[in-house]
């Protein structure tokens, strides 16, 4: 299993958005090898649905959601996190992007 570590790629002139579309894309490269990924969510601070949404959807359009929990884990630095998270999952799942 490869970590990926999310606080090392932030788009710093960006929206919080454009962070989580450059993570997404790691996270599509790693895959994309056959390994497993661990997203490490350490350090971030003030994640929206915003970051989570653009990473969920190109999961799901590549991959489909059913790998988060196997092959793509994600751990949380707070459940704050986790519920933010949980809410863009869930609003993933049923196309209401």
């Amino acid at each position: 299993m490869v970590e990926v570590r999310a606080i090392e790629h932030i788009v710093d002139s960006g929206s919080i958005a454009e962070s989580g579309i450059a993570l997404g894309a790691v996270i599509e490269t790693e895959l994309k090898t056959g390994k497993a990924v661990r997203v490490s969510l350490k350090g971030m601070k003030g994640l929206s649905s915003s970051y989570f949404n653009p990473i969920l959807a190109r999961i799901k359009r590549i991959f489909g959601l059913d790998i988060i929990g196997s092959r793509l884990v994600f751990i949380f630095d707070s459940k704050a996190q986790q519920t933010v998270f949980d809410r863009s999952l869930a609003a993933v799942e049923v196309n209401v992007l």
